[in-house]
């Protein structure tokens, strides 16, 4: 029987790499973060990746910090009552049968196991009223005809795979002079070339992708400092009253040229404003209630497909006109310019308030995954 005094087992999926961190007593600053906020409130982390979980006996070798020592030690556990996926990933095939088991066993969520899928987030998203005004024009790339149907609406277009993340598999193309083409991706270092035509850019595009699953979106106008984009990661999650709340909204200021803002310069939303853009306090405090209004309608709209979830990292652009645009939901975020733009007491607190929504999860019966 669950009473308000049970101390709640918390499972974290983490990468293998993590989990030699934690038996060397060497944890990265996320996991160390999320450790000490743990230490009051009656929270009991289990740290583990794929290669710790046993499927025939359905037990976990985990490493949980033991206050007593001050270290992580090892221990073996029954599956936890909730799941916390800090980069386990979900491909593999022992991944698969454990959530399958998760599943069966109604483990209880604080972030979405699996990716998104752009497609089908975009055609949720356009079903709601107060977000769909802020979504560019998206199609599934289907043959050379949708190239053209696109660009006889805009200039350049964003090429990306419906399932990917930190900023892979995704091409800005762009419509020039002549027939020609321009098209840029980032992968390691920025890449730039051009094709003639339709039918080789299509090629290039399919040899790109391969056998994934891509759609074309109209590029937003974005606001530039100089030859770099900007963008903004809006961190939200749920708190302890199980309340949607706005955490922090790292500005992203791109590499120069770069289609994407992955790898970028990362600043506190209040100061970007400030020092780049000039924004008076009045024109901040009123962006940031509509940054906050359409990421709070955007999370409650996710929920309404896959169910309630503890946080998000919410991708949204602003463009010259101070229109606020959609780009990207991540199920799993990972917080780098959140790590980056904000002080350690914004940090701590985040994952104390991810904490205390699971205390809240795991005491209301009532909140179900779909």
């Amino acid at each position: 029987m669950r009473t308000k005094h049970s101390k709640i087992a918390i499972g974290v999926l983490v990468s293998n790499r993590n989990i030699q961190r934690l038996y060397n007593q060497q944890p990265n600053e996320k996991l160390a973060s999320l450790t000490e906020a743990s230490q009051d409130k009656q929270i009991e982390l289990y740290f583990f990746s794929t290669e710790e979980i046993d499927l025939k006996k359905k037990v976990i070798t985990a490493l949980h910090f033991d206050k007593t020592i001050k270290k992580y030690k090892e221990k073996i556990i029954s599956y936890p009552t909730i799941i916390y996926n800090r980069g386990g990933g979900t491909t593999k095939e022992t991944n698969k049968h454990f959530f399958e088991q998760l599943k069966q066993k109604k483990c209880l969520y604080l972030n979405y196991p699996n990716g998104f899928d752009k497609w089908e987030n975009h055609k949720h998203l356009q079903k709601c009223e107060k977000v769909k005004k802020h979504l560019p024009a998206t199609r599934l790339l289907r043959s050379e005809k949708t190239l053209k149907r696109m660009f006889k609406k805009t200039k350049t277009v964003y090429v990306k795979a419906t399932r990917s993340g930190q900023g892979k598999h995704v091409i800005r193309v762009t419509k020039l002079r002549n027939g020609l083409f321009e098209y840029s991706y980032f992968y390691r270092q920025m890449y730039t070339n051009k094709v003639r035509g339709l039918t080789h850019l299509y090629k290039v595009l399919k040899e790109f992708f391969a056998k994934k699953i891509v759609i074309v979106q109209e590029a937003i106008p974005l606001y530039k400092i100089g030859q770099s984009i900007i963008d903004l990661r809006v961190e939200v999650q749920r708190s302890y009253t199980g309340k949607i709340e706005l955490i922090a909204i790292p500005v992203r200021k791109s590499l120069i040229h770069s289609p994407i803002t992955t790898h970028a310069e990362s600043y506190p939303f209040e100061q970007f404003m400030t020092d780049f853009l000039h924004y008076s306090d009045k024109q901040i405090v009123q962006l940031k209630y509509r940054i906050e209004q359409l990421v709070k309608n955007i999370y409650v709209c996710l929920e309404d497909k896959y169910g309630p979830i503890g946080e998000l990292g919410i991708d949204l652009a602003l463009d010259k006109t101070g229109k606020l645009w959609y780009i990207e939901s991540n199920s799993q975020s990972a917080k780098v310019s959140f790590m980056n733009a904000y002080d350690k007491h914004t940090i701590d607190q985040s994952y104390s308030n991810l904490l205390g929504y699971a205390k809240y999860l795991y005491h209301h019966q009532n909140v179900a995954h779909k």
